[in-house]
């Protein structure tokens, strides 16, 4: 017979947010085992949720529940990027947007496997996981704050990378060059070590030239010259016009030496 031990019980009750999942394998690490998160289970303190996971039982597991559980228990690169991130700095305030069609942009490598519970139907939002190694570390991810504790977002610096990436596909060129016209206050230092790392051409050529565009004094700073631009054309939007100085063909825009 398994017995359950109220000291563990109580550890773990005090080590994760409510909202989020917990994982057996960081289970096993904090000592309680398999018998143990049965017997939670069985006595209605955890609840299964999907393979290798569970959550407090009559709690509501959340996206930044889960982002919380897999960068912290799992440690992957699972982080809230891209607008989503833009949003929660408070740079997006002029996009009108209802809440219910809001679809998060998560971000990871493809070298970490996303959980198979990490699903729209179960933590109830509509969110779009970019899976890319563009920038193949976690230079701008920080801890956000929210609620009682914190959770993986891209700095406005990285987060506006990782939108022009998406541009433009599953992103828009005026959302991005709106945003671009309101980062006054970027930081040059982790600009220039994010886009020394970047290894998209079309996102560098894509930010230096809306960052030229809008005349920002960061800009001023970057060193341009240890930036890998590549070399020959970058089509961004068909059918659109050249800048010559940056090779990219993109619409609304006027041939620029």
């Amino acid at each position: 017979m398994t017995t359950v031990k109220p000291n563990k019980l109580n550890l773990l009750i005090h080590s994760a947010p409510k909202e989020a999942f917990i994982l057996s394998s960081h289970l096993i690490k904090k000592g309680i085992s398999n018998d143990l998160q049965k017997s939670y289970v069985r006595n209605g303190w955890l609840k299964r949720i999907g393979r290798g996971a569970f959550v407090f039982t009559n709690t509501s597991p959340s996206l930044e529940g889960a982002l919380y559980s897999t960068w912290n228990q799992a440690r992957l690169s699972l982080h809230l990027g891209g607008l989503s991130a833009l949003r929660m700095h408070g740079y997006s305030h002029f996009i009108q947007l209802d809440s219910t069609s809001i679809v998060e942009q998560v971000f990871k490598r493809p070298s970490d496997s996303k959980p198979t519970w990490f699903t729209q139907e179960i933590l109830k939002r509509k969110f779009d996981v970019h899976s890319s190694a563009f920038i193949d570390s976690n230079t701008g991810i920080e801890l956000f704050p929210h609620l009682d504790y914190a959770v993986p977002v891209s700095l406005p610096e990285r987060a506006i990378l990782e939108y022009l990436y998406l541009c433009p596909k599953k992103g828009s060129f005026a959302v991005a060059y709106h945003m671009m016209e309101m980062l006054v206050a970027l930081r040059p230092d982790l600009l220039q070590i994010l886009l020394n790392e970047c290894n998209s051409i079309k996102v560098k050529r894509l930010f230096l030239y809306l960052a030229e565009t809008q005349n920002h004094a960061w800009f001023d700073v970057l060193d341009a010259t240890t930036i890998d631009l590549g070399s020959g054309k970058r089509v961004i939007t068909p059918g659109g016009k050249l800048n010559t100085k940056y090779q990219i063909i993109i619409e609304g825009l006027s041939d620029a030496e």
